[in-house]
C-alpha cells in the first residue's frame, strides 16, 4: 500500500510531538476536522446541511462563505493515485472559482496557523490532480474560521513548484528511513 500525502509530510509538520504532549488536544482536533470535512463536502455537493453542531457550527458558517465565490463544482473528496511515484492523496476540492475560467484545487483547514507541509501537501495534490486529467491552474488551503467569519485562504498558486519539489524530497526521505519494513523503494 502507498502512503497517502499527508502521511509522507507527517514527520515534518511536527503533529507526532504534539500527539505525545497533548494527545487529548490533536484527537478533538481530529475529530473536528473530519466533522466539518462531511459537512463542507456534503455543502459543496449541492445537499441541504442542517444539523451541524454548535462546536462546528462557525466553521461550516465560514465554509458557506467561501463556497458562495465557487462557480461550480468539479469533484469533492477525490483520491487520487500515483503508482509510479508510489503515493496518493485525497482532495478536498476541485472547483471553478467565480471569474475563472481554470479549475481550482482546495483544501479545507480548521486550525489557527498555518503549518509549513500544507505548501507540499497542496503541491502533490495538484501533481495527482493534473495525472487524473484535471488541468487545476490554481490550488490553496481555505482555512475555516471558528467564529463563522470569512475563511483566510493562502493560495500557493506561483510556488507550487518549489513546493512540489519540497514533497519530493519528502517522499523519498519517507521512502528511505520510514515506510514500513518490507515495502519496496
Amino acid at each position: 500500500m502507498f502512503p497517502s500525502v499527508t502521511t509522507v509530510l507527517a514527520p515534518f509538520g511536527g503533529i507526532e510531538e504534539l500527539k505525545r504532549r497533548f494527545p487529548a488536544v490533536i484527537e478533538r482536533a481530529a475529530v473536528r476536522g473530519t466533522a466539518v470535512h462531511g459537512y463542507c463536502e456534503d455543502a459543496a455537493k449541492g445537499l441541504f446541511v442542517m444539523g451541524v453542531p454548535a462546536e462546528y457550527r462557525g466553521y461550516f458558517d465560514s465554509f458557506m462563505h467561501w463556497l458562495a465565490d465557487v462557480e461550480e463544482v468539479v469533484a469533492t473528496e477525490l483520491r487520487i493515485m500515483d503508482t509510479a511515484l508510489g503515493f496518493h492523496g485525497q482532495m478536498d476540492i476541485i472547483c471553478r472559482m467565480k471569474g475563472d475560467s481554470a479549475l481550482s484545487l482546495w483544501d479545507y483547514k480548521t486550525p489557527d496557523h498555518v503549518s509549513p507541509t500544507w505548501g507540499p501537501q497542496i503541491a502533490a495534490y495538484t501533481h495527482l490532480a493534473h495525472l487524473d486529467g484535471y488541468p487545476v491552474e490554481r490550488a490553496g488551503m481555505v482555512r475555516l474560521r471558528k467564529t463563522g467569519r470569512p475563511p483566510l485562504v493562502t493560495e500557493y498558486t506561483k510556488s507550487l513548484r518549489r513546493h512540489w519539489n519540497v514533497y519530493v524530497s519528502a517522499l523519498n526521505v519517507y521512502n528511505a528511513f520510514i515506510a514500513p519494513k518490507g515495502r519496496k523503494i
